[in-house]
């Protein structure tokens, strides 16, 4: 008995041996003794820990899960969360909400109801209801099953090959998902007819067929094939998700937890997979805030979509967000003086009625007045065209205000008229429609003066977007964090575009309570601007939190470089020079005639 005890314990130190050694165990701790004894730390067992972290092994994702909650409107949807094997030890560490866009029936049968209604009414709501449940098991099986498994022991900083998996996982599911319509379409089909069969069981058959002809096939008429089969597409049972939601913010929770993986922040992740490594010094994009929104019934005016505005680049960082904000708070106390309503929409926005240009501006300079800020000195404007919407494609023309069309020279002698009269005005987004062909001539005119912007100009493929950036249409673009791109794609665009010599403007479509992510991606990719909406609402308050925060940690670090100021473009400059020349020279033969004839 004695002898087996023995046996046992000689090998189990056997063992002890070899794996301690094969882990390279001795030699390690040799090393943090040494080390110990040469720093005197402190604290001391911080100090191993931290020292034994850079030898753990890299981060991988454990699981992935999915579970529902409601997002900032009380709408139903899904969080995803990612858990990762940290030092051996499960985790959750980030999570993201997918977003369910207003404008769908999906996003109408998450809305809950509360006005009383008919029995009718009230039925249709509650299949509603439990056709909105259905949805979300099918969105949290699709996530807990496909996609974890899919990215199960993978390394979430490499963004790029998860992003990858994520686009091919949605394309399986989307297409299992269009097969099962058709199959149901084929089966309701063929029960349809099965049930008029059953139905006339003394017909010939000659009677059927001349029926069956009559009626098309499927046993019914040629209108009601139709109707049914619409109602089938359409049918909440037998919809089709949206995955590229669910992988959007599957990408956005990636980042995030990649982030927090390698223990640095997630700005600096974003650095470092933009340019490879992290830099030393980052400039902190200026916040593009909307504080006025057009609306439907807005107005007389029609070309204006968004009205921004902005800091000066001239006064400390955090200054600048304390002013954007107190104007936007002013703007808000001057509704009891003004015809603005002070309705707040989506974008944290508010939507006055628009007649004049100069009805907005003086808007905005009352405001900085009571601000006690100088309107032009202190902030400046911009404006969002709605350029695609009062486009009149037969006519190519503008509808500029109501009734009142202008062609694209007259649109540009417009922008020129009002930055020489307004000089607060130095931002115009999207001035002309994508497809005009006048963009060089609101380039060449109008860039030395401000920011010319391209937002759904670009609104293709990157390849495509860097053939446009080559022709020098714009100053800056609009890289949009939507479910269109992941993180990935994001990263590549602001790589393509900054290449081109354009300033780049993040800007996100939706603003989750809980995710500040497009703030640290703008910080990390060295955006010019981050496009926010109004602090009106708390899903945007928070992200000029998150500004303030991230620049006193790279403040407190000497981590800060100073914002550039904002330099005319080559060719413009260039057009200058030859026409101030051309002035020069014709100055200088009239003083030499004059001279002849003296």
């Amino acid at each position: 008995m004695a002898s087996t005890t023995l046996l046992r314990d000689y090998e189990r130190k056997q063992n002890a041996v070899h794996y301690f050694k094969e882990n390279d165990v001795p030699k390690r701790l040799e090393e943090l003794l040494n080390k110990i004894l040469e720093d005197e730390p402190e604290d001391i067992f911080g100090y191993m820990a931290e020292h034994f972290s850079q030898l753990a092994k890299l981060a991988v994702i454990n699981n992935i899960k999915a579970e529902e909650v409601y997002d900032n409107k009380g709408n139903l949807t899904v969080q995803v969360s990612i858990c990762c094997k940290i030092n051996g030890i499960e985790k959750a560490i980030a999570s993201s909400c997918v977003y369910v866009s207003g404008g769908s029936s999906n996003h109408e049968r998450r809305h809950h109801n509360g006005k009383k209604s008919s029995t009718k009414t009230s039925s249709h709501n509650n299949h509603q209801i439990i056709e909105c449940k259905r949805d979300i098991q099918r969105e949290l099986a699709f996530i807990n099953t496909i996609v974890a498994e899919s990215l199960l022991e993978k390394n979430p900083v490499n963004q790029q090959e998860i992003d990858q998996i994520l686009r091919e996982v949605k394309c399986v599911a989307t297409t299992k998902d269009e097969e099962q319509i058709a199959a149901a379409a084929t089966t309701a089909a063929e029960t349809a007819v099965t049930m008029e069969d059953a139905s006339a069981p003394g017909r010939s058959q000659s009677e059927r067929k001349r029926s069956a002809n009559k009626m098309g096939p499927g046993g019914h008429s040629t209108m009601d094939r139709y109707q049914s089969s619409d109602k089938l597409l359409h049918s909440p049972t037998m919809a089709v998700i949206d995955y590229d939601n669910h992988i959007f913010a599957t990408s956005i929770a990636i980042a995030q937890s990649a982030g927090i993986a390698s223990r640095q922040p997630t700005y600096a992740h974003i650095d470092q997979l933009m340019h490879g490594k992290a830099r030393e010094n980052y400039v902190m994009p200026i916040p593009l805030s909307i504080v006025l929104t057009r609306v439907k019934s807005g107005g007389k005016i029609k070309f204006i979509k968004d009205v921004m505005i902005f800091p000066s680049i001239d006064i400390p960082y955090v200054d600048g967000l304390r002013n954007v904000v107190e104007v936007y708070q002013q703007l808000g106390r001057l509704s009891i003086k003004t015809p603005l309503n002070k309705h707040i929409t989506d974008m944290g926005s508010y939507a006055p009625v628009m007649d004049k240009f100069e009805q907005i501006h003086d808007m905005l300079r009352d405001a900085c007045t009571h601000a006690h800020l100088e309107f032009g000195k202190d902030i400046f404007m911009g404006i969002k065209c709605a350029s695609e919407e009062i486009y009149d494609t037969e006519k190519s023309r503008y509808e500029k205000q109501q009734n009142i069309f202008k062609s694209s020279k007259e649109m540009i002698d417009m922008y020129a008229d009002l930055l020489e009269k307004y000089p607060a005005f130095m931002m115009i987004i999207d001035a002309l429609h994508p497809d005009d062909d006048n963009w060089a001539e609101v380039h060449s005119r109008l860039s030395h003066r401000c920011y010319i912007v391209g937002d759904r100009l670009y609104n293709h493929d990157i390849d495509i977007n860097e053939k446009l950036m080559k022709k020098s249409i714009t100053t800056a673009a609009i890289v949009r964090l939507s479910k269109s791109m992941l993180v990935s794609d994001v990263i590549q665009a602001a790589n393509v575009y900054t290449s081109q010599d354009q300033h780049l403007v993040i800007s996100n479509s939706y603003a989750p309570e809980d995710c500040n992510f497009v703030v640290d991606l703008a910080v990390g990719v060295g955006a010019r601007f981050l496009q926010l909406g109004g602090p009106g609402r708390s899903e945007w308050t928070c992200k000029y939190n998150r500004l303030a925060d991230i620049w006193s940690n790279l403040h407190n670090n000497n981590k800060l470089s100073p914002i550039p100021m904002h330099t005319v473009p080559r060719e413009v400059q260039d057009e200058q020079d030859q026409l101030l020349e051309s002035n020069q020279a014709i100055v200088s033969a009239n003083d030499a005639n004059l001279q002849e004839k003296e």
